[in-house]
């Protein structure tokens, strides 16, 4: 119980912290379609639980992403994207398919 407070008060002052767009490193950018924060190349994604290994290794093969750290508490996987891939293109992809839950 004390562990699982811990996680909701960390992930509380994450989602808490002022986001903006960096001027100096370039890796935060704002998205103007939605108007958030977001790494350029890396998305969160959490496919449905029952193809979730099949789906994370299709997307894997046909798109060239990898998994940069799995969150296997919630099902949810950091994504790097491929070069040349911007993070608008791959959310219509994840988006449009029906194993994703979410992107």
């Amino acid at each position: 119980m004390k562990r699982l407070t811990i996680i909701v008060v960390a992930i509380s002052c994450f989602l808490a912290a002022p986001v903006g767009v960096s001027g100096q490193n370039g890796h935060n950018r704002r998205s103007k379609a939605h108007g958030s924060t977001y790494v350029p190349g890396e998305l969160l994604v959490k496919y449905k639980p029952s193809v979730r290994a099949a789906a994370s290794e299709y997307f894997r093969s046909r798109l060239g992403v990898y998994t940069l750290k799995n969150f296997r508490r919630i099902g949810v996987q950091h994504v790097k994207l491929p070069k040349g891939m911007t993070v608008e293109e791959a959310l219509e992809i994840y988006r449009n398919d029906p194993d994703v839950e979410y992107v």
